[in-house]
């Protein structure tokens, strides 16, 4: 299930980075499920892989929206 969020996530990133009215809430939106993969993987699964992929994934985000001068 972290997985599939993970996999949310970055179709969400995805959708975010194209410039359109939506961007904000599709990168919002990854931002939370991306949060509730990381809320699973420490309650349920502490894969370390399945961890550092979502490490990973949120760094990705953290970075995009930095240059692109968004807060969520």
């Amino acid at each position: 299930l972290s997985r599939l969020y993970i996999l949310y996530g970055n179709y969400y990133k995805d959708m975010g980075n194209i410039d359109s009215p939506k961007q904000i809430d599709y990168l919002r939106g990854s931002a939370m499920m991306y949060e509730k993969a990381s809320e699973l993987i420490l309650k349920e699964t502490r894969n370390g892989y399945v961890r550092n992929e979502l490490y990973y994934r949120k760094e990705q985000l953290i970075n995009f929206c930095q240059n692109k001068k968004i807060q969520l």
